[in-house]
């Protein structure tokens, strides 16, 4: 699908995106449209802005690394080709299964039932998310924002009842522990 070096419209959601990268003033999250050009040069700053983050989040062995780096330069080498897309989306699809684990390969697989571990990234290691007592805080302020999932009490009236009884030199570990006894069943919503 060879696009026309005229002007394409931008979806909504990814103008969402590159103000959120860029800033809500940049040209990327203000330009409503793309030439063919345009698209090669934001896709190329996107690219370069998720491997600046994925350096800074994720911690791996040497080979991981590699492999998402590979995922990084294929998407990278497509902005080179006329049409562009295909490749370029195959080295994103190929970071997201890296960053779950693994990259799958099924070419040897047989028709018929899937085994119970076909879609288990987890040989070479596994991926798990974990929260400290900060993050956790962080989460119930952003589930008031968010409004999900909701909660039987205001997250800011919970904390200034906590304040209120154990004072503000208390850490956000101890706040955590009173609210999961305190509110089990938000604390059973959110984490």
């Amino acid at each position: 699908m060879l696009l026309s070096p005229t002007n394409v419209s931008i979806p909504a959601s990814l103008q969402v995106q590159l103000a959120r990268l860029f800033g809500a003033t940049s040209s990327e999250a203000t330009k409503t449209t793309r030439t063919l050009s345009e698209w090669r040069r934001t896709l190329r700053n996107l690219l370069d802005e998720l491997y600046t983050y994925a350096s800074s989040n994720v911690q791996t062995d040497e080979m991981h690394w590699f492999m998402v780096r590979t995922a990084f330069a294929a998407a990278a080498e497509s902005l080179k080709d006329d049409d562009f897309w295909p490749g370029f989306c195959e080295g994103l699809i190929r970071l997201n299964f890296l960053l779950l684990g693994d990259y799958p390969d099924h070419r040897r697989r047989k028709g018929g039932k899937k085994r119970d571990d076909h879609y288990k990234l987890d040989k070479f290691r596994n991926i798990h998310y974990v929260q400290d007592p900060e993050q956790k805080v962080c989460v119930l302020h952003a589930s008031a924002r968010f409004g999900f999932p909701e909660l039987s009490a205001s997250p800011r009236v919970v904390l200034a009842s906590f304040r209120e009884e154990h004072g503000y030199e208390a850490s956000n570990k101890q706040f955590i522990a009173w609210y999961k006894r305190t509110h089990p069943e938000d604390y059973a919503k959110l984490f």
